[in-house]
């Protein structure tokens, strides 16, 4: 029997169609690009996100469904990044600290 897949994972994510790579970015703009699924991710993180200097995305899908069902994970600057917890994620980036 085949998994079914969530119709939210059918989505493609904005900022996969936009051609605001990191390398595209204008070089002036050091704030990192933090972007996440809007199932993974709780209330808490996504305020932390917006309180804090960095240009976050909230998406339906960032079409990462295995990593996204598995494990608290945030796409950074076009870089996976996964991790026990979206608090340990966070005090990883220097802009949002612990």
């Amino acid at each position: 029997m085949r998994p079914t897949r969530s119709p939210v994972c059918e989505a493609v994510s904005p900022s996969l169609a936009s051609d605001d790579t990191p390398s595209s970015r204008d070089s002036e703009d050091a704030s990192p690009v933090v972007e996440y699924c809007v199932n993974n991710v709780g209330s808490e993180t996504r305020d932390r996100l917006s309180n804090a200097p960095v240009e976050d995305r909230g998406a339906p899908c960032l079409e990462r469904c295995g990593t996204c069902r598995k494990t608290p994970f945030l796409v950074v600057d076009g870089s996976l990044r996964v991790g026990e917890t979206h608090a340990t994620l966070l005090a990883e980036l220097p802009e949002v600290g612990p």
